[in-house]
Order: structure tokens, then sequence, then C-alpha cells
């Protein structure tokens, strides 16, 4: 689930450091003036109480809400890590990653 809002711009990091207390899954991202925050509730009584707290944060001017009904395409990674390091071809210490040790 997705929701969006716009703070305050002295207020940014005041309300992402309020944001990173709240005992749900949040991500917040920082796009100018507006933070773009998504974050998992079990269902739609838990995300309206974080909305409720989100509105709450001293420097929240205005939210906005949406709710992603499915995902077509997983979030990857994978792709990108391998080929941002194709080259390096060894893990940390010039190790191969076959031989690294686990701990």
């Amino acid at each position: 689930m997705l929701g969006q809002r716009h703070a305050e711009p002295l207020a940014l990091g005041a309300v992402a450091r309020h944001i990173a207390q709240f005992d749900v899954r949040v991500a917040p991202h920082q796009f100018g003036g507006d933070l773009f925050v998504r974050v998992a509730a079990p269902g739609n009584p838990e995300l309206q109480e974080l909305l409720h707290d989100l509105r709450a944060i001293p420097g929240v001017v205005r939210t906005d809400t949406e709710i992603a009904l499915t995902t077509p395409s997983p979030y990857r990674v994978d792709p990108l890590l391998q080929s941002l390091t194709a080259a390096a071809g060894r893990g940390r210490a010039g190790r191969s990653a076959d031989t690294q040790d686990s701990g």
C-alpha cells in the first residue's frame, strides 16, 4: 500500500525521523519538498490508524493515499547489481565468492 505525504520543507528531516519510529514497515523517499512513503499494513483498520498517525506528525501539511491492488512485476535489484559488479568478478578481499568464509 502506498501513501504520499507533503511536509513543510524545513520539517522534512524531523518528519522522516518520526516515521522511522513507527512499528510498521515503511520506506520513506524524498522528492524535492515531498516525502513519498511506501507502507505495508496487514489490513484496512491498521492502514487507517497508520494514516491517522502520519497526519498527526508536526510539519505534515497534507497526505494523499494510493493503494496498490496488484503487483504485476516484482521489485528486482539482482539484474542491476549483477550488471554493476560483472567486471569485478571477485568478492571482498580479492577472493572469489565461492571461497569466501560464511561468517
